[in-house]
């Protein structure tokens, strides 16, 4: 399936095998997010190490992280904890 969570288009695939094996797998796209900065501005070093990266000459790109978390609960065996 995929969903939008603001800038972001996220796709997620679970196959299921016949032998009880699956795989899942998570995709993201979007545009780049970061600020303009004035080309040659003594101050873009400070703010490449505080906020990015330079992916121009007037613009820094933000340092981000995407975390998922799943729970897969397949009642294997019954509802009973063992």
């Amino acid at each position: 399936g995929v969903f939008t969570v603001g800038n972001y288009d996220y796709t997620q695939t679970l196959k299921l095998y016949q032998d009880g094996a699956f795989d899942f797998f998570k995709q993201l796209s979007g545009y780049a997010v970061g600020a303009y900065i004035l080309p040659g501005d003594s101050s873009n070093t400070a703010l490449m190490s505080l906020f990015g990266a330079l992916i121009s000459t007037s613009a820094l790109g933000a340092l981000h992280t995407h975390s998922a978390g799943y729970k897969i609960d397949l009642d294997i065996g019954g509802l009973e904890n063992s």
